[in-house]
């Protein structure tokens, strides 16, 4: 008998629907973690750490990169994102934050100059009242420059609001020191630096060259001399006011972006003898600009209502608009080569759209290489809390939220990767922990995917720019669902509305909109044992809706009464449902009646149910290939008065779980624990140069 050579089988697998997190400490101690994030655009990092030992990690593509080491040791890499490759440069740097309780500086910048060296720009935290703004020398390790004596008004998360980097060769630092505005000019390319400082008084005497009316003028003369009065009498007087910041990038095709002008814009704080400077408004703007081969530093005026006197309505002063008050001029030449440096403050190029370390940029519509900062975009990008979802990112779909507007990068990577939600929540009048919302507004995919099919973008294989959203978005109005649902009348609903809530649960895969409606009993005078009051008669329905067929009615699937004598409860054949919420139905009793109390304890991603309790465990729950796992995150469970979860899952299917667990002896304890939920294929340990 002949046997034929047997094929080498390949077993068919499932991979993980979510892994364990890179082990932070050397040994299992059960600690409690703390997390911070950065966010590069679509791309982030993730710090986890106990007191001594962290864990650094982020992800690209299928890959999970991660890198262990103690938070000492931590606190001195720098990552830097290459938004052209989508990779990470991390470097070691031998400075100080001052900040030993964070593993990173939450707010620094940096850029690649024209002579080769890469520069941090950052603060250092003092105290309260004493921090600097300073430029690093990462590739020579060296500081160049620091500006201190910050106020203690001086935001350390935030250093973009007092620096700017320019032509990707200097970084203009300006601050506020002894009534005057300080100004430092950093030259990248030969590490020189040039202050100088502007005052309410220069502000003044620059302007009597440039109103033209005697009369106007005397009433300048009047004001300083005021302001002179003031000063000796030792009062600090009128003070310059940050208002805000506007700025270009040139993006030409083929060459290096970079910031090539910006404005910054000044009024002053207080008003003496009654005097206003443009009440509410600019009165100075500080442009820097690179233009041919120079470097221009200019202040200029903002016309506004102009000087009055409150108590005096003839008394005015009109201001020209745009007149130039104080300029330097700079020459640039080959040593500035702007093809040889790289701006790792930038994130992300669309085509019609740029997103840096602190706001976003649209297209100019008449001069297509020009991109103007977005105020209301910029704002949403960089301040927009999460639970606002003023920035929503996953698997391919960027949604950007402003007060007027909203838009989406829909990118082709969403094809290759599938449909695999229907349904996204880009807003909702949300209360704490997302609870009880009444109005929830969705983005439909399906439509988006029908779009981007048929727009291919066949025209430029490169193009993803961003679209108007409006057309994929409708709103869902819980409230007026509720009395439908129920089948109530108005009369009805107003006798029991302060007794009524409701929670909601949306599966964004299957676009499903589940409906908790929780009916409390009255709240009655206290009654003898024998009296039949009931104080856990409580009734709960829990209704199905398809947000994607508005017309079609929402389904009962459950209905559950709690009496002091148990249960009663009316199931609808609920296996066919596959309702991640019914676990939270299985711990309800009468001593612990409230169901927001299980709802802070759970939460649902993509077919995964995690849950914590007080044994301080998370169990994950993959409900689509059946599997169970549970992580223990502290190891000596103290008596808990309560607890609550808290879970985001970032752009890179990262998911952080945060407990906050209120202990009946000590203090407050917040305990962070990872998971990554991804079709990972590798996950790798990264280098640190």
């Amino acid at each position: 008998m002949l046997f034929n050579p047997m094929k080498k089988l390949v077993p068919k697998i499932q991979v993980a629907r979510h892994i364990r997190f890179p082990k932070v400490s050397p040994k299992n101690t059960y600690k409690p973690l703390s997390h911070e994030e950065r966010s590069f655009y679509t791309s982030s990092i993730h710090i986890v750490h106990d007191r001594k030992y962290a864990t650094l990690h982020y992800r690209t593509k299928d890959v999970c990169y991660f890198y262990n080491t103690t938070l000492a040791s931590l606190r001195s890499i720098v990552p830097l994102y290459h938004y052209t490759s989508g990779q990470y440069l991390f470097l070691k740097a031998d400075i100080e934050y001052g900040l030993p309780e964070k593993p990173i500086p939450k707010s620094w910048y940096s850029v690649k100059a024209p002579n080769g060296d890469i520069y941090l720009i950052y603060i250092i935290f003092h105290s309260k009242s004493d921090k600097s703004l300073c430029i690093y020398n990462i590739t020579k390790n060296k500081i160049v420059h620091c500006v201190s004596h910050f106020s203690t008004s001086i935001d350390d998360e935030r250093v973009e609001n007092y620096s700017r980097i320019l032509g990707n060769s200097f970084v203009i630092i300006y601050t506020y020191e002894d009534l005057k505005l300080r100004v430092d000019l950093v030259d990248l390319v030969f590490e020189t630096v040039d202050t100088f400082n502007y005052t309410i008084h220069d502000y003044l005497n620059n302007l009597l060259a440039v109103v033209d009316d005697d009369i106007e003028k005397n009433r300048i003369f009047d004001v300083l001399s005021i302001l002179n009065n003031t000063y000796i009498a030792g009062y600090r007087g009128h003070d310059w006011r940050f208002l805000g910041i506007m700025y270009r990038i040139n993006n030409r095709e083929g060459l290096v972006p970079f910031v090539n002008y910006f404005e910054l814009y000044l009024g002053v704080k207080q008003n003496i003898e009654n005097i206003v400077f443009n009440q509410g408004t600019a009165v100075l703007l500080m442009k820097c600009r690179i233009e041919n081969n120079e470097l221009s530093v200019e202040f200029t005026t903002w016309a506004g209502e102009g000087i009055r006197k409150l108590d005096d309505p003839t008394f005015k002063v009109t201001i020209p608009a745009n007149a130039v008050l104080f300029r330097k001029k700079y020459n640039l030449d080959d040593r500035y080569d702007i093809s040889q440096s790289y701006p790792y403050y930038i994130h992300e190029v669309a085509p019609n759209y740029i997103f840096t370390t602190d706001g976003v940029l649209e297209q100019n519509p008449h001069y297509k290489n020009d991109y103007i900062m977005h105020p209301g975009f910029s704002y949403a990008y960089v301040h927009g809390h999460k639970r606002r979802m003023a920035f929503h990112r996953v698997n391919g779909i960027n949604i950007l939220k402003s007060n007027v507007q909203t838009i989406v990068q829909l990118k082709r990577s969403y094809i290759k990767e599938g449909q695999k939600f229907r349904v996204l929540i880009v807003e909702a009048d949300i209360g704490e922990k997302f609870l009880h919302p009444e109005l929830i507004t969705f983005f439909d995919l399906r439509k988006a995917y029908k779009f981007l099919q048929k727009n291919i973008y066949a025209q430029n294989e490169n193009s993803e720019a961003f679209v108007d959203a409006s057309q994929f978005m409708f709103k869902v109005n819980i409230k007026e669902k509720i009395p439908r649902i129920l089948k109530l009348s108005k009369k009805e609903l107003k006798s029991i509305n302060n007794r009524l809530t409701h929670f909601v649960y949306v599966d964004e895969v299957e676009g499903l909109l589940y409906i908790l409606i929780v009916l409390f009993p009255k709240k009655e005078k206290k009654k003898g044992k024998n009296d039949d009051n009931d104080e856990c008669d409580t009734i709960y329905w829990l209704f199905k809706c398809n947000i994607l067929k508005p017309t079609v009615p929402c389904e009962v699937i459950t209905k559950l009464h709690l009496t002091n004598s148990g249960k009663v409860k009316d199931f609808i054949n609920i296996v066919r449902h596959n309702v991640h919420l019914m676990q939270m139905f299985s711990n309800i009793n009468c001593n612990n009646m409230r169901i927001n109390n299980t709802y802070t304890l759970t939460y649902v991603y993509d077919n995964i149910l995690i849950t914590t309790s007080d044994r301080l465990d998370i169990k994950i729950r993959d409900t689509k290939q059946n599997r169970d796992s549970t992580v223990q995150y502290l190891k000596q469970i103290p008596e808990i008065v309560s607890i609550h979860m808290y879970c985001d899952v970032y752009q890179d299917e990262c998911l952080i779980c945060k407990t906050n667990i209120n202990p009946r002896f000590g203090n407050l304890v917040e305990a962070y624990y990872p998971l990554m939920f991804m079709d990972l294929k590798l996950v790798k340990p990264n280098q640190i140069k």
